[in-house]
């Protein structure tokens, strides 16, 4: 059985214990500690890798909207895939990094942009 037909919750990476993350305030400290862990360990890549960026979940959603934009995805699909309500917030989103003065690091695997494409229904509200 594959492991999204297992799941009941629109997650990939479910990181909220329905008997232990009950109220706003705990779920907000829960993926506070658990962005802060991914960031760390983004860090940690980053080093391994020799990337001298500073890597973070910010940078990673960027670059992989900047890659897709620029592959020729929609923004449509690209909305869905940032969890933006409507393609207008997306659409600006993109636009802001036709600004000569952003640089945003396209260093997002091919395998990585592969599993974007594939799973169009990944939810990126945690």
């Amino acid at each position: 059985m594959h492991y999204r037909e297992q799941r009941t919750d629109n997650y990939i990476f479910p990181i909220y214990s329905e008997a232990v993350h009950i109220t706003a305030k705990q779920k907000s400290n829960r993926l506070h500690r658990i962005m802060q862990r991914i960031n760390e360990d983004l860090k940690e890549i980053a080093r391994k890798c020799e990337i001298n960026e500073n890597l973070t979940t910010y940078v990673a959603r960027h670059s992989a909207a900047t890659i897709l934009k620029h592959k020729g995805v929609s923004t449509t699909v690209i909305s869905e895939l940032l969890g933006h309500e409507t393609e207008s917030v997306t659409q600006v989103y993109l636009d802001s990094f036709e600004s000569p003065g952003i640089k945003i690091p396209a260093i997002l695997p091919r395998p990585m942009i592969a599993a974007i494409l594939k799973h169009k229904r990944v939810s990126t509200n945690v």
